[in-house]
């Protein structure tokens, strides 16, 4: 809508009167000698110009034959609004993804792969120095110096453990087991001296046997071998392995 009344309109905005008396609008009463409210010029005005007030406030240009303009400019406003609030909100969650409760090089197992760009799965790869200039304050080339000069290498952590150490951090730990060892000493088939075998090596008797002369006989020994007599740590698995659980393991940039 715009200032459209039809005939007889001056190009001076009507006011309200000082002295314009305040109530409310009134039929008036035919016995009681009350006449009914008569609007005014000033108040054809005021409404008008509320209305287009909010048409002009929501970015339309007022037009005498449009008779909605009203709802457009509510919904032009309420498509504003919502988008500040998208863009509030989009800012609170970015603080809140950056906020320092986990700093640059923290390390955690998760249960699930984390789909967040504030998290590095720690395959060992070259990153940038300078989009991950946090991360590389924090770790630098602890874990691998990258191209030298430009990137710097996360953690590889797949298929690996980590072992709680407070020095050589970053170092890569080989596989290994506890050395296997025994003694097999320098005796005969009549000895009966277990102090000939130790370590993995141990002597069982076998059988006893008489032999063709009369009074000769010996004893039969075998000697036998098991690692778990060094470390009991051969024969639980068919492997080396310690108890485990795969997971995925990220670090924070």
């Amino acid at each position: 809508m715009d200032r459209a009344y039809g005939a007889r309109v001056v190009q001076v905005e009507p006011r309200f009167a000082e002295d314009a008396p305040l109530g409310y609008p009134t039929d008036g009463s035919s016995t009681g000698g009350q006449l009914a409210t008569v609007p005014k010029a000033p108040w054809y005005n005021a409404v008008t110009e509320e209305i287009r007030n909010a048409i002009v406030g929501g970015g339309l240009t007022p037009d005498k034959n449009t008779l909605d303009q009203l709802n457009q400019s509510i919904e032009a406003r309420l498509t504003r609004l919502e988008k500040k609030i998208d863009e509030a909100l989009k800012g609170v969650s970015d603080r809140v993804d950056k906020f320092e409760t986990f700093p640059p090089g923290f390390i955690i197992y998760t249960g699930c792969f984390i789909n967040n760009p504030n998290w590095l799965l720690c395959d060992g790869r070259a990153v940038s120095r300078s989009t991950y200039a946090s991360l590389f304050r924090a770790i630098g080339t602890t874990w691998g110096g990258g191209n030298g000069s430009t990137t710097f290498n996360i953690p590889y952590l797949l298929d690996r453990v980590l072992w709680g150490s407070n020095w050589g951090v970053g170092q890569y730990i080989d596989s290994g087991a506890p050395p296997i060892w025994g003694t097999i000493g320098d005796f005969n088939a009549f000895d009966n001296d277990t102090g000939m075998v130790a370590g993995a090596f141990w002597r069982t008797w076998t059988r006893h046997n008489q032999g063709s002369r009369s009074g000769s006989n010996d004893d039969h020994w075998r000697v036998d071998f098991n690692a778990s007599r060094c470390s009991p740590v051969y024969g639980r698995t068919n492997h080396i392995q310690p108890p485990a659980s795969r997971v995925p393991v990220y670090i924070h940039i």
